[in-house]
């Protein structure tokens, strides 16, 4: 396997885990509001960022945005864009 495609794999792999993650994370959340008691895919992001080199985290950090957009879009359908946005970044700076 390529250099290229190992790494491409393990991005979609871990667009996966931060996808199930999350639906881990909604499915434990308070039911009136959005708010997850736990965040898994944050630890998943952290996880791929400590095991990859520095130069490829921006792959793994970009990946994570339509990952997550798509899990609000889905499960929470009035969460407002702007506030998508925001929590994915702050997602990406947790995990940085």
């Amino acid at each position: 396997m390529t250099r290229v495609a190992r790494l491409a794999s393990t991005v979609l792999l871990v667009s996966a885990g931060y996808y199930v993650g999350g639906i881990i994370g909604i499915a434990l959340r308070f039911p009136p509001s959005g708010i997850a008691t736990i965040w898994p895919p944050t630890s998943i992001l952290v996880s791929a960022l400590l095991l990859t080199p520095p130069r490829t985290w921006w792959l793994y950090l970009l990946a994570a945005i339509p990952t997550h957009i798509l899990l609000v879009s889905y499960f929470q359908p009035d969460v407002p864009p702007v506030v998508m946005f925001a929590q994915v970044g702050s997602n990406d700076l947790h995990a940085i």
